[in-house]
């Protein structure tokens, strides 16, 4: 298939895009189906009507363990107020928030952090603080 007819594949006739104009809770379903948080917050380039879409799925799974500098990312406080801002944003109920991460973090933030999902009634946390030193295993 060559590229113009790829780049129109999502595309009607008339060059709208079918999936964008589809309802929030048909997109949050497609959402709800990827298999991780960090794969449904990609799709937050495709338009501007997707750049939050992803905060409003059901389960929040970050494992900030997969690929990052501990050293140089946790030590920010603009990560911390990212998983704040996710757990806040939405009104909806939350089925589950996973939070996987070296043990960097204070007990004042992850207070705040469970408060945030509590507000959004969450039935399931799991939080994992992994030691920074990979040779001690999580």
């Amino acid at each position: 298939m060559d590229k113009s007819k790829q780049a129109n594949a999502s595309e009607g006739e008339d060059g709208v895009d079918l999936i964008s104009n589809l309802p929030d809770h048909v997109l949050q379903l497609i959402l709800s189906g990827i298999p991780s948080t960090e794969e449904a917050i990609r799709t937050s380039i495709l338009s501007r009507r997707w750049r939050h879409l992803w905060t409003s799925i059901p389960s929040i799974d970050i494992d900030y363990t997969r690929g990052l500098d501990p050293d140089k990312e946790l030590e920010s406080n603009g990560f911390k107020e990212f998983v704040y801002w996710v757990l806040l944003n939405k009104t909806l109920d939350l089925d589950s928030f996973c939070f996987h991460c070296a043990d960097y973090y204070d007990m004042s933030t992850i207070r705040r952090w469970i408060h945030a999902a509590v507000v959004r009634k969450v039935k399931l946390v799991d939080l994992m603080f992994c030691p920074i030193d990979e040779s001690e295993g999580c």
